[in-house]
């Protein structure tokens, strides 16, 4: 039995409406989401015992969807470099 050759085209229009959808956009937040929560988990108390503030979005960019983790704090890459909580928490998106 031969192989029979197979082409397919890409339409970009259609592709660049499927990564700014809101189905791609809803798998990022979750995504990111799971990022944060682990983040969150490690990251260590401020001086005045508060909470490090870690935020996660997700928005619809010009061509794809994107999604974004930050410590929001001036410490936060001090942080980052000592602790690696975003950095150890990617592995949460896997999970997610």
């Amino acid at each position: 039995m031969a192989l029979k050759s197979v082409q397919i085209e890409l339409v970009r229009n259609g592709l660049r409406e499927i990564l700014k959808g809101p189905e791609i956009q809803r798998v990022l937040d979750e995504k990111a989401q799971a990022v944060q929560r682990a983040a969150q988990s490690r990251a260590p108390r401020l001086e005045d015992k508060t909470a490090l503030p870690i935020e996660a979005e997700a928005s619809p960019g010009s061509t794809r969807s994107r999604a974004v983790v930050v410590v929001r704090h001036p410490s936060g890459l001090g942080m980052e470099a000592k602790y690696r909580l975003l950095g150890s928490a990617l592995d949460a998106a896997r999970r997610a």
